[in-house]
C-alpha cells in the first residue's frame, strides 16, 4: 500500500472490524501507535517537547459489537514530508497495561499491522507569506546533534544556518545554495555549553529563527 497522507493538526476517522473465527466473539483492546518524532520507536511514555505521547487511540471492541468507530487528532509536532510508521495493535487481553500492547511483547490471541503514513504540513501560499515554512528543530530539547528542517514557497537560492547564544555570539554556521522547496540539515553543538540558544535561517535575505535547548 502507499503511504497515508496525513495533515498535521487535523482530525481523521479510524475505524476496526474485529471478528474470530470461532462461535464465541470476545473483547479486544485496540491501540493505535504513530512515531511523530520519526525515531522508529513507538513512545508510550511522553517524549521531549514538542513531541506528544505516540500512542494516539485505546479503546475496547466488546464480544457483541465487533466494530469500533472513533477519530483521532494529529497534533502540530510532527516530522513531515517522511514515511512514517503507524500501528495497530488488537489484543484480546483487555489490560491497558499489558506487555503485548505494543506489538513487540508477547500476547495469547490478538493481531499487529503496520502501516507507513507521510504528515504533510499545508503550506501558507497566500500573498505576502513568509518564504520559509514550517521550520522545525528536532531532537528539542538536545543533547548535540539535531536536525532543522523546514518548507519554502518557492524554491530558495541560497541558504544560511546560523546558530547564536542568547547574548548573539555566533557558534555555528553552514550555508546551502540551490536549496529548493524543501530543506533538511543535520547540526552537532556537542562541543558547546549546555543552555539555550538560537537557530537563525536566512533564506534569499528573508530571516526566521526557533529556539533550541542544549542538555
Amino acid at each position: 500500500m502507499a503511504p497515508t497522507e496525513l495533515h498535521a493538526d487535523s482530525t481523521y476517522r479510524i475505524a476496526v472490524f474485529h471478528t474470530m473465527n470461532r462461535a464465541y466473539h470476545a473483547d479486544a483492546l485496540i491501540s493505535v501507535y504513530m512515531d511523530f518524532n520519526n525515531d522508529g520507536d513507538y513512545d508510550l511514555n511522553v517524549p521531549p517537547p514538542p513531541f506528544t505521547s505516540e500512542l494516539i487511540f485505546q479503546g475496547v471492541s466488546r464480544w457483541d459489537s465487533f466494530f469500533l468507530d472513533t477519530r483521532i487528532q494529529i497534533p502540530d509536532a510532527v516530522i513531515p514530508n517522511l514515511p512514517t510508521g503507524m500501528r495497530v495493535v488488537l489484543n484480546n487481553d483487555t489490560n491497558p497495561y499489558g506487555a503485548g500492547n505494543t506489538g513487540s511483547g508477547n500476547f495469547v490471541s490478538g493481531e499487529v499491522e503496520d502501516y507507513v503514513v507521510v504528515f504533510r504540513r499545508s503550506p501558507l501560499n497566500v500573498p505576502g507569506a513568509a518564504l520559509v515554512q514550517n521550520l522545525a528543530l528536532y531532537p528539542n530539547p538536545t543533547t548535540g546533534k539535531f536536525t532543522v528542517s523546514g518548507d519554502a514557497i518557492r524554491p530558495i537560492n541560497h541558504l544560511d544556518v546560523v546558530v547564536t547564544t542568547m547574548t548573539g555570539q555566533q557558534v555555528l554556521s553552514r550555508s546551502f545554495d540551490h536549496v529548493g522547496t524543501r530543506f533538511a540539515a543535520d547540526l552537532d553543538l556537542g562541543d558547546f555549553a549546555k543552555g539555550v540558544y538560537f537557530v537563525e535561517l536566512r533564506a534569499d535575505g528573508e530571516k526566521v529563527n526557533k529556539k533550541l535547548v542544549l542538555r
